[in-house]
């Protein structure tokens, strides 16, 4: 049984852009749909070393992508950092008045609740985005190393023929 969901996503990320802050980065369409990873012919040479010339650039467009949801991930985390050391410095919240890490973040969690969500959200959907363009990633490796491997084994057996 095929789930047609789970073979393909077509979602916003967001742009990586130095210059600006995380709420100001803009959106972009980002498709993939792994039923673009067939092969109709295991023994058309020329066909599998087309689809090795395509899937090297899908490779690098989507490691690119990958790259930059990374940024984007680092970006929206130290932004979280920043807002929270400048709330705890604004409330006078220091390592005498609460001894852990965990009781300053339950004064954000009580004191701050839409901020803090706020962030805690956006750092999920951000990882959760570059956990899938890795995926994305692996799989295109996974049908690059298959297809050299078809073209090895055409080859040697053409060269036996």
């Amino acid at each position: 049984m095929s789930d047609e969901s789970n073979t393909k996503f077509s979602m916003p990320f967001k742009k990586y852009d130095e210059s600006k802050v995380y709420d100001k980065f803009v959106e972009e369409i980002i498709e993939f749909d792994s039923a673009e990873l067939v092969l109709d012919s295991i023994t058309d040479i020329y066909k599998i070393m087309a689809e090795i010339n395509t899937i090297s650039a899908k490779g690098f467009k989507y490691g690119t992508l990958c790259d930059a949801q990374n940024r984007v991930v680092q970006q929206i985390e130290d932004e979280f950092e920043k807002w929270k050391a400048t709330t705890y410095h604004k409330n006078g919240i220091d390592d005498k008045a609460y001894k852990t890490e965990k009781a300053k973040e339950r004064f954000l969690m009580v004191n701050y609740a839409e901020e803090y969500a706020k962030f805690q959200q956006a750092v999920s959907v951000e990882k959760y985005h570059l956990d899938l363009l890795k995926r994305t990633v692996k799989s295109l490796e996974s049908y690059a190393y298959k297809l050299h491997d078809l073209k090895g084994y055409n080859l040697a057996i053409e060269k036996h023929v």
